[in-house]
C-alpha cells in the first residue's frame, strides 16, 4: 500500500535528517523521533498493518512541516483508498 508520494516524502524526510545531523547534531534529538515514528509507520504498512501505518507515518511527518507534507498526503491517499475499499466491501454486503 506504499506509493510513490509516501516513499519519496519519507526519503527527503531522511535526507533533512542527515543534513541537520551534519550540520547541527544536537537537532537529531528533535528530528530522530519524527523520523523514527515515520520509517516504523512505513514499516507497518510494508505489513499489511495499513491504517496504523498511514497513521504514524502522518504523525512522524508533522515534524518535518514544509516538506513533510509530501509524505502526509502519500498517507492520507492510503487512507482514502482503504475507506473506499470499505465503503465497497459495505455496499457489495447490502
Amino acid at each position: 500500500m506504499i506509493n510513490g508520494k509516501l516513499m519519496f516524502g519519507l526519503l527527503i524526510n531522511s535526507a533533512m535528517t542527515a543534513f541537520v545531523a551534519i550540520e547541527q547534531p544536537v537537532l537529531l534529538y528533535v528530528m530522530g523521533p519524527f523520523l523514527a515514528l515515520s520509517l516504523l509507520g512505513a514499516a507497518l504498512l510494508s505489513l499489511g498493518h495499513a491504517r496504523r501505518g498511514a497513521q504514524l507515518v502522518i504523525a512522524g511527518s508533522i515534524g518535518f512541516i514544509p516538506a513533510g507534507l509530501i509524505a502526509v498526503l502519500g498517507a492520507r491517499d492510503v487512507l482514502d483508498s482503504l475507506a473506499q475499499q470499505e465503503l465497497e466491501a459495505r455496499r457489495q454486503r447490502a
